[in-house]
């Protein structure tokens, strides 16, 4: 990938066999040192999330990344990274996200005409919050309410996500282990929205 200034970087991303990765790094060549140096490290303890450089221009770098909360499925974004005194650093932790779930096989289930549009329609009350604090409460969704994916915010392992019902919006911590209640005889609809938990990859 070619960088700011004309400077040449090597992004090196290793993959378990289930293709979770392990290693995602950006490296540049140091003239003085003559050898490669760490400019960009991917990883973010564990929360990887990280694929493709999709844009480099002047001083910035944009990466696409992806994630499978199991509250949500497959979700995609962009982050911009800047580049000053060797290294690159996050211009904002906050970005824009979409869906990436789609449509089922027919007769299967409707909801992947709400995915394709950002929209999750809620299984249970759910209560969001007007910042990444959780202090304040923003709104209830009531169960079967539309709402909109707006906005995701990553801190360290941590993942939050803003949803939109109507003009209000408030945030959620998302990424979490214990979403679905595998006791219920129907534990997919125990989860934050419907169709998301046929639509998890294993």
């Amino acid at each position: 990938m070619e960088g700011s200034k004309s400077k040449t970087f090597l992004q090196i991303i290793s993959h378990t066999d289930n293709d979770d990765h392990t290693f995602n790094r950006i490296y540049r060549y140091d003239n003085k040192k003559k050898k490669l140096v760490p400019a960009l490290d991917l990883y973010n303890g564990g929360l990887s999330t990280a694929e493709d450089v999709v844009k480099a221009t002047g001083k910035e770098i944009q990466i696409r990344h992806r994630l499978q909360p199991e509250e949500t499925g497959w979700i995609n974004w962009k982050f911009t990274y800047t580049y000053k005194k060797g290294i690159f650093k996050l211009k904002s932790s906050t970005a824009s996200v979409k869906s990436s779930l789609g449509r089922m096989a027919a007769g299967q289930d409707d909801y992947g005409k709400y995915f394709e549009k950002n929209q999750f329609i809620a299984a249970k009350p759910l209560t969001f919050y007007t910042d990444t604090s959780l202090n304040k409460t923003a709104f209830t969704a009531r169960k079967q309410d539309k709402l909109t994916l707006k906005k995701i915010k990553v801190s360290g392992s941590r993942v939050y996500l803003q949803f939109q019902k109507g003009k209000k919006t408030g945030w959620r911590r998302a990424n979490q282990s214990d979403v679905y209640n595998f006791k219920s005889s129907d534990p997919a609809s125990t989860g934050w929205f419907y169709g998301v938990f046929n639509r998890l990859a294993g």
